[in-house]
């Protein structure tokens, strides 16, 4: 009689194989969703602050953007309310800080008060990202 179906052998050689290739694939599926949050962070941070930038244009008045912590900075909307990021709700183990702490002011023409650089460093277990901030209010992502 010839009985249709696998045997037990076979069966646990495809287990094997599955559990193998698991324990291959989890780790880089672990550090593409990192990188993919560490992309989106750094982002995210960067339209905050060219958003920033544009309501000191747009309310032809100074606006600072403030550092409070590694996982959270804030600025005033211009309408008399503080827009607040929280980083770490929307992507765990990710910070942001700013080079020397503290703050970046936009004046009314969108450059940088004082005339100084500054640099944004967005981070996590994947590595890092820096946004530059120009004195003349140019910001770019690296």
């Amino acid at each position: 009689m010839h009985q249709k179906g696998f045997s037990l052998v076979e069966l646990l050689i495809v287990v094997t194989l599955i559990t193998i290739l698991s324990f291959i694939a989890v780790p880089q599926l672990t550090n593409l969703t990192n990188n993919a949050r560490l992309r989106g962070a750094s982002r995210l941070v960067w339209g905050d602050l060219y958003n920033a930038k544009m309501i000191a244009i747009k309310t032809n008045q100074s606006i600072t953007v403030t550092f409070g912590s590694t996982t959270s900075y804030s600025f005033p909307w211009g309408d008399g309310t503080t827009f607040t990021r929280n980083l770490a709700s929307e992507y765990p183990n990710v910070t942001a800080s700013k080079s020397g702490g503290g703050s970046i002011t936009f004046s009314s023409t969108g450059m940088t008060q004082n005339a100084t650089n500054a640099t944004i460093t967005v981070q996590n277990s994947q590595g890092s990202k820096s946004i530059s901030i120009q004195w003349t209010g140019r910001i770019s992502l690296t």
